[in-house]
């Protein structure tokens, strides 16, 4: 069952009209992964302790074309293209 918290949590972000959400301290557990990606497409670290996320709107076209992440869930670095419509 998804958590109140998390949903509330993105309410509040399509509420500011975020694209794009830089989290710090996440505590993201692999079975609210799927709910968090349907929200927002994610790009996260593990459940433990001052793991780090990456979220963006689903309304975003963008590729990723690298990614680093240091093992100890503390950096997550992306190196993205975004595709803007003309």
């Amino acid at each position: 069952m998804i958590m109140q918290k998390e949903r509330r949590f993105c309410i509040f972000l399509r509420a500011k009209k975020y694209k794009i959400c830089l989290l710090q301290d996440t505590h993201f557990l692999k079975e609210k992964e799927p709910f968090i990606r349907s929200e927002w497409g994610s790009n996260s670290n593990n459940g433990q302790s001052r793991g780090v996320a990456i979220l963006s709107s689903n309304g975003i076209d963008y590729k990723v074309h690298d990614s680093f992440r240091d093992g100890k869930s503390n950096l997550l670095m992306l190196s993205i293209l975004f595709v803007t419509k003309r």
